[in-house]
């Protein structure tokens, strides 16, 4: 276990390293992206293998939807191949579903901000008027993200390089192929393994490390009952807004949709909407199925639903 005192900190960025970045692609990147887009098969593979052959050197930034720079981590350029090929989006009704819940002045938490795109773009959008605490196990994503934070002059971001969970402690992180698919139960058998500092939100808060949130972002493949079970007494004290993904990695851990229902009721009264990519739709008690969710709390309304391309509501 990890003594109480041991500080969490912050991943910083030296005005030396982000003077380095420029928005000139290499001419590999976008031969990835040209590959992205034309081939029948490979779409992830090409990239990923000549972001991995090519890395040296290699310090540039893409664009959003929204405008934003991100920067790029050479180990995952198919990430990036994938997102400009939506047109500077990833996983649209998710981010929308955050903008629609947050408003200037509000903390917002983005558990699992891999890349930092949710993160990154939220803050463009709001003009860095919101308060984001991004939490990102993977070393060298946690990294970009603070690396994508400082390129944009943004004051209201931090980001931490620990895992969350229902205990503090450590656990071995998998991070597979595909660092998306990252997990503290392994799904590929060349998975290699980081063994990462795990915290509760409920410690963070209660040790005034974060401030309680308003709104929440949570996709930590599979992981997301261990989350709720570290942040009960946030749930019970704030009841925030809480965005979260319930697919089949929950068969991985064990556990079913209805569980991380029971869990969140067992501490505030809240309604569960279908995350739709025009709408929120209510789900019905029990009702089977997966896909992101929207936990709205009770006596709070629910959101108008924000349209990422035209930029309205």
């Amino acid at each position: 276990m990890l003594k109480e005192a041991e500080p969490v900190v912050t991943v910083n960025i030296t005005d030396a390293e982000s003077s380095l970045w420029t928005e000139d692609r290499s001419f590999f990147f976008s031969l990835a992206l040209t590959l992205a887009k034309v081939m029948p098969r490979g779409k992830s593979f090409f990239p990923r293998w000549l972001g991995r052959l090519f890395r040296k050197n290699n310090h540039f930034t893409v664009r959003t939807a929204g405008g934003v720079l991100l920067a790029v981590d050479p180990d995952n350029w198919d990430i990036y191949t994938n997102l400009l090929l939506k047109g500077g989006m990833w996983d649209k009704p998710v981010i929308e579903a955050c903008i629609a819940c947050l408003h200037p002045g509000d903390v917002f938490y983005d558990l699992g901000a891999n890349i930092g795109y949710m993160s990154i773009e939220t803050a463009g959008l709001f003009k860095d008027a919101i308060r984001i605490h991004a939490f990102e196990p993977q070393p060298n994503l946690a990294h970009i993200v603070a690396l994508s934070a400082r390129l944009n002059h943004f004051q209201n971001l931090a980001i931490y390089d620990i895992m969350l969970g229902k205990e503090e402690g450590v656990a071995n992180l998998f991070v597979p192929s595909h660092s998306i698919h990252a997990s503290s139960i392994d799904r590929e058998s060349n998975s290699r393994s980081i063994a990462c500092r795990v915290e509760t939100l409920d410690n963070l808060v209660g040790r005034g490390i974060v401030p309680p949130p308003h709104v929440m972002k949570i996709d930590v493949e599979g992981g997301e009952l261990d989350v709720f079970l570290g942040m009960k007494q946030i749930m019970q004290s704030v009841a925030p807004y809480i965005i979260f993904e319930a697919d089949d990695n929950m068969d991985r851990f064990g556990y079913s949709r209805d569980d991380l229902f029971d869990l969140i009721l067992s501490c505030a009264d809240y309604q569960f909407l279908h995350i739709m990519d025009r709408e929120f739709a209510p789900i019905r008690h029990h009702e089977k199925g997966q896909g992101n969710v929207l936990a709205v709390p009770r006596g709070k309304p629910i959101p108008q639903k924000f349209d990422l391309t035209s930029g309205k509501f």
